[in-house]
């Protein structure tokens, strides 16, 4: 299902490929020349090395920006959707392959508030 931001800065602008561009950037940014598996457990990483659980971790940092208060230190309230974030974190599967790593995310967006329901009744005695 595709979910588009209806008004603000993000109008027109598919909440994925939103998200897509902010791991993008990030992982341009910060990936490493070299790719290996995780480390073994107690062990540190290789310098310039790129693992699996390295980019695990930017994509939990990118669904914990983007659900919170303030994405990017610019946007007043969330893009993700904040009550996902267990799941959305749960769903990131990261593996290296031959010379890389992949990466597959179920993101959901944030539920705008465009209706409610109210059922009111007048019970006093009076009436």
């Amino acid at each position: 299902m595709e979910t588009k931001v209806k008004e603000g800065p993000l109008a027109g602008v598919r909440v994925l490929d939103f998200t897509w561009g902010v791991i993008k950037a990030r992982w341009l940014s910060t990936k490493q020349p070299f790719v290996s598996d995780d480390p073994a457990e107690g062990q540190k990483p290789t310098v310039k090395t790129s693992t699996p659980g390295y980019l695990k971790a930017l994509i939990y940092n990118v669904i914990d920006d983007l659900a919170g208060n303030k994405p990017l230190g610019k946007y007043d309230g969330p893009i993700l959707a904040p009550d996902k974030v267990a799941q959305m974190k749960a769903s990131v599967q990261t593996s290296k392959i031959a010379a890389g790593l992949v990466a597959s995310t179920d993101f959901f967006s944030v539920e705008h508030l465009y209706k409610g329901e109210f059922t009111l009744r007048e019970t006093g005695e009076g009436y």
